[in-house]
């Protein structure tokens, strides 16, 4: 570098130091860089010049108008730069991070008009793709960052307000279709196969530093671009970052792998975060499962084994002595497994170990299983895998004696001890029997008894016991009952087979509310309210329609001759419980169903406010802090009822879902005016029973009992003082 150009150098840096402190003199500065020093033959001032550009457009204090505008006119520069014969590393790498810097801009400004703009990038872009993987490392990284923005610009996102496209992510979506430069297909599909090649670099033999590159660039892509989540989820998938032990466990391959493990599971772990409670989230935490378990393996291959120990001499007494003394039973080993308790699964018959379960199976990948069930397979000793085998064939053989033994049928009596049997004489000819004194009854040979296991109840036994058929029935009752469970089961099953969509009519002229014609459309909902019906509507089956009949011998019979409503109901409270979340409208339905059948014919709620219960039991273990569903249960069904109350009362026994059972007699007070003074007399007894309830309790009853708060009040001062407080008032 000559006398002159080591000048210029210093008056350079003495002027990008201004812009550092100041950055609108990139405005003054830039134009005059392309105008006097970038076509400068010198290798120094060409690399400052590229160093400058690549600094200027990654500023943060520059804006973004500007940044467009200069991108623009440093495109030439930045295209002559990457075309030179003799390439320098430095240039390169400047040149590429500038470039990754106003693509953006570039893309964002492309009209009709700039046809040659759009050009010049283009090859830019095929420069780039193509040469990326003959440059160095260090420019290789900053191609991958370019090829991860072209990939996020030419992929479809997410619009959030059409009317101001300026507001939105830049992206493929802002593109008109009919654009005479900008063809979305054929953007498109670049994009996908430009992921492609960054995916490449995930798989061996790429370098360290590109993995981890890479995996830094996808971040970005999984976070802005969820349409690409499964292609890149596809391609994390079949990552090995321990693959490079087979060259050898070295010290840089162990600190290679060490690097590649944690950004790995770096990478995982927050894409965790964002996904949770979704199917990605499953096969993330396998694969971290994974990770740890091969990570671990890596550590004990990696430590240094110690050396084998000398062969034990055979005429040695220490092992003479076993050979002796071995007669009768051989002494049992003591890792041999012990014999598991009759009676045995499958399971149990083939654990010889007992160690804890650390993972289901099931929960793990198919493909994590191979990858790492096969290196398994080739490390199994022979010798334990035999002395395994040994240990299961002797258990199996020994339960096979234990169950024979046990079902073995009993000695018979020998001939010598049967009495004769005495000879049948009349009953009119038996004389009134005489007092004899006791014989010593001789010993009989009698066998083991064992009562046999009875079977596993099925279906049809678990109802028979929830719902026995009346006693001293006809033999057409009890046809009858098997009549119902089959008509239940035909309901039921039909439910389930049935369509999930919704079949509530969409025209103006459908009729609204509960559907008056049951089952007309055979959608799920329909086929529900048919069973609902028959559960309430029916004209015998429940409590009130039974009838009792007595009959000479004192005894009484049930004549119900159909028992459908009672299985109907009880398999409705078990749809329920299923998943009360989303089934509590059907809960609703069907107990506003319930309520009108007793209105109907008793005129009481007896049967209503007995299912009520038991679906409020039902869910009671499994009601959140945070449910809804509870308030909409309950300020949605036709009547509130004293024990319904007593129930969430009893919720509130629970500290955490205490809130929940106060938010609910709040909510019964403000919109159901006929409970409001049964749900105050709650409160109240909530507000002196529990002292952390008192600030929940306290805004609605200062609202509507002002009168109960100032008598506790007075009571707390009282005690206070030592004086005899006064009774608190109770609801009127």
């Amino acid at each position: 570098m000559g006398d002159a150009a080591s000048g210029t150098l210093a008056h350079l840096k003495n002027a990008r130091d201004a812009c550092l402190q100041n950055p609108p003199h990139y405005l003054q500065l830039a134009p005059a860089i392309l105008n006097n020093v970038a076509g400068a033959s010198d290798l120094e001032l060409r690399r400052w010049t590229a160093d400058f550009f690549a600094e200027m457009f990654s500023s943060p204090m520059l804006a973004p108008e500007h940044k467009e505008h200069l991108g623009l006119m440093a495109l030439d520069l930045l295209k002559g730069y990457l075309e030179m014969p003799k390439q320098d590393t430095a240039i390169l790498k400047s040149t590429v991070q500038a470039i990754t810097c106003i693509y953006p801009f570039i893309y964002k400004h492309v009209n009709p008009k700039d046809k040659d703009i759009w050009e010049k990038m283009a090859v830019i872009k095929r420069f780039i793709s193509t040469k990326m993987d003959e440059l160095p490392v260090g420019v290789n990284i900053c191609c991958i960052k370019f090829v991860q923005r072209v990939v996020q610009l030419q992929t479809d996102g997410l619009i959030t307000d059409p009317r101001r496209p300026d507001q939105n992510d830049l992206s493929l979506s802002l593109v008109p279709s009919d654009h005479p430069l900008l063809d979305k297909q054929r953007l498109g599909a670049e994009a996908t196969g430009l992921l492609d090649r960054l995916l490449d670099y995930l798989l061996p033999p790429s370098e360290a530093i590109l993995f981890t590159s890479t995996l830094n660039s996808l971040g970005v892509l999984v976070r802005t671009r969820p349409a690409l989540s499964d292609r890149i989820a596809n391609a994390i998938k079949r990552i090995n970052p321990f693959s490079l032990k087979t060259q050898g466990i070295t010290p840089r391959v162990k600190v290679l792998t060490k690097s590649m493990e944690r950004t790995l599971r770096a990478f995982l772990i927050n894409w965790s975060k964002r996904v949770q409670n979704t199917p990605e989230s499953s096969w993330i935490q396998s694969y971290l499962l994974w990770l740890e378990q091969s990570r671990r393996e890596f550590q004990d291959e990696s430590r240094k084994r110690p050396a084998p120990t000398d062969t034990p001499d055979i005429s040695s007494e220490a092992v003479k002595r076993p050979r002796i003394a071995a007669t009768g039973t051989p002494p049992v080993r003591p890792d041999q497994p012990s014999m598991p308790v009759l009676p045995v699964s499958l399971a149990g018959l083939f654990t010889l170990t007992q160690e804890p379960t650390i993972t289901n199976a099931r929960e793990v990948h198919p493909h994590i299983l191979v990858g790492f069930l096969e290196p398994l397979i080739r490390l199994i000793n022979p010798n334990q895998y035999g002395k395994a085998v040994n240990d299961v064939r002797a258990r199996y053989l020994a339960i096979q004696e234990a169950v024979r033994a046990s079902t073995a049928p009993a000695p018979p009596i020998p001939p010598g001890n049967q009495a004769p049997l005495p000879p049948r004489v009349p009953s009119s000819t038996v004389a009134p029997p005489k007092a004899t004194a006791v014989q010593p009854v001789q010993d009989v040979a009698i066998g083991p008894y064992i009562v046999p296991q009875p079977g596993p109840m099925t279906q049809d036994d678990v109802e028979e016991c929830m719902f026995p058929p009346p006693m001293f029935s006809h033999s057409s009752s009890l046809h009858n009952h098997a009549a119902s469970r089959a008509t239940r089961d035909r309901i039921f099953g039909s439910i389930k087979s049935a369509p999930a969509t919704s079949d509530a009519p969409d025209a103006p002229g459908g009729k609204p509310g509960f559907y008056r014609l049951a089952a007309s459309t055979h959608g799920r909902k329909s086929l529900m309210t048919l069973s609902i019906r028959m559960a309430t509507r029916l004209a015998a089956g429940d409590d009130h329609h039974r009838t009792v009949k007595p009959e000479p011998n004192g005894l009484t019979t049930n004549h119900s001759s159909f028992f459908a409503p009672d299985l109907i109901r009880e398999a409705l409270r078990i749809y329920v419980l299923q998943d009360f979340r989303a089934n509590i409208d059907t809960a609703i339905s069907w107990l506003t169903e319930e309520w009108y059948a007793d209105k109907l014919h008793t005129g009481t709620s007896h049967t209503y406010q007995k299912w009520a219960l038991k679906i409020l039991e039902g869910i009671a273990p499994y009601v959140a802090p945070k449910d809804k569903q509870i308030i909409v249960l309950l300020s949605e069904i036709p009547e509130v009822t004293p024990k319904m109350l007593e129930w969430v009362q009893k919720l509130a026994r629970d500290p955490e879902r205490a809130a929940l059972a106060v938010r609910v007699l709040q909510y019964l007070v403000l919109t159901r005016v006929p409970v409001r003074g049964m749900c105050l007399d709650a409160m109240q007894e909530l507000y002196g029973a529990d002292e952390r309830l008192r600030g929940l309790c306290e805004k609605t009853l200062k609202s509507h009992r002002p009168e109960f708060l100032e008598t506790v009040q007075m009571q707390e001062q009282m005690k206070q003082d030592g004086d005899q407080a006064p009774p608190v008032p109770m609801a009127t």
